[in-house]
């Protein structure tokens, strides 16, 4: 099983598919429409996991990224924005870790329209549990959900911690697909 074949396991037939080689490797981001709900895409890199990534402890994994939006926002910039984020671990070779936030100081949105700055990384729990490893690698390749979050949220995860950020989520039910939410902060 390839990841392909893992994320359409998961995510439903690709819808679309797009290359880019300015990224160091193979790197492409794949759509699914209609996943996790009716409306909105999944969006995943393909090819992030060809490449062995450190962690803490001298550690390592494969990771691939997903970021979920709403069809508000121009595809062409969720995948530059994509393409980018793996461009920046493949640069440092160091894994991105449950709860670290990845953008820039600027607070710039994350495409244009967002109130989104930054991204959180997470466990995509909004998919059957099966879709976090996948095991046809090795080391194991592990699926990570940017999830948008405002400034204020970023604030809120650096001053409380990632587990304090992921119970306010609990406790808001913010629509985490809508780029242009307000923060729960």
């Amino acid at each position: 099983m390839s990841i392909i074949d893992h994320f359409e396991s998961h995510l439903g037939p690709l819808a679309e598919g797009w290359p880019d080689s300015a990224v160091a490797g193979p790197i492409q981001v794949a759509r699914f429409s209609n996943v996790p709900s009716s409306g909105v895409s999944t969006y995943a890199t393909v090819g992030l996991g060809l490449h062995v990534l450190e962690m803490p402890d001298d550690r390592r994994v494969r990771q691939e990224l997903i970021l979920i939006a709403e069809p508000a926002f121009a595809e062409k910039d969720i995948i530059k924005f994509l393409l980018a984020a793996a461009d920046s671990l493949l640069t440092k070779h160091h894994a991105v870790l449950r709860g670290e936030v990845i953008g820039d100081a600027k607070a710039t949105p994350i495409v244009p329209g967002s109130s989104c700055t930054r991204v959180y990384a997470g466990i995509p729990v909004v998919f059957e549990e099966s879709i976090q490893v996948y095991e046809g690698s090795s080391p194991a390749t592990v699926i990570v959900w940017l999830i948008p979050i405002t400034s204020q949220e970023s604030a809120y995860v650096r001053e409380r911690g990632w587990d304090a950020f992921e119970s306010l989520l609990e406790e808001s039910q913010p629509d985490l697909f809508d780029l242009a939410r307000k923060s729960i902060v």
